[in-house]
């Protein structure tokens, strides 16, 4: 339970474009140059795709599509740590925060829209948190398109408007209580990962087991 003092709790609704540096779609490279650059072994130039994000974060240990090198007219799509994606498509969106990130550059695919958050106007792990609320959801749902054709045979084509995006009336409460929540969220989703590498390590040491007992199979 928090401890902030109730009469600190003013929800402000700010238009999500005052509390943002950048918002773009990902990269539409073709598939062609795509497999032009993609390399055969792991390299430090991620490809992002959205099968690459789960449960708030990049899952870096399963990359599937690495890059020789990242194409010049593609480095407009790099991410940066604490940038937030956003899948573009689906009444579900998916959602990660970028974070651990090293000696790594990524470029994020066009199924993905990148939010580059102006630290000085708002905490980008409160964002993230927002977003991937059932509030934020709700709030979301008023940034999508869908064409007439496809609204009763097919939800999986809403997409999301980034002209609509900059326009949502983000909900920001006191600077003590979004910041609370921003470190809150940030642990859970170190929390997170801790627990997927745990569960890996799980899964990988399964295959051990024949070795440890020296049998042949």
């Amino acid at each position: 339970p928090s401890s902030i003092d109730p009469s600190k709790k003013t929800i402000r609704g700010i238009p999500l474009k005052k509390l943002i540096k950048n918002i773009m779609r990902g990269s539409q490279i073709s598939s062609k140059e795509l497999e032009d650059y993609r390399a055969t072994e792991k390299t430090s130039n991620i490809y992002l795709s959205i099968s690459d994000i789960n449960d708030g974060i990049i899952d870096f240990k399963n990359i599937e599509t690495y890059l020789k090198n990242i194409p010049e007219n593609q480095e407009k799509f790099l991410v940066k740590n604490e940038y937030i994606l956003l899948s573009k498509y689906g009444k579900s969106p998916k959602l990660a925060i970028v974070k651990n990130l090293g000696e790594e550059k990524v470029i994020a695919s066009g199924n993905l829209i990148i939010i580059e958050v102006d630290e000085k106007e708002i905490d980008p792990y409160y964002l993230a948190a927002l977003f991937s609320s059932k509030k934020g959801i709700k709030i979301l749902k008023e940034a999508y398109s869908i064409k007439a054709k496809d609204k009763d045979k097919d939800k999986d084509k809403a997409t999301l408007s980034i002209k609509k995006l900059k326009e949502l009336r983000i909900p920001i409460p006191s600077e003590e209580i979004y910041i609370e929540i921003a470190y809150e969220y940030e642990r859970i989703l170190n929390r997170i990962n801790e627990k997927k590498l745990e569960l890996r390590e799980l899964i990988d040491s399964k295959e051990e087991i024949l070795k440890k007992l020296k049998v042949e199979v």
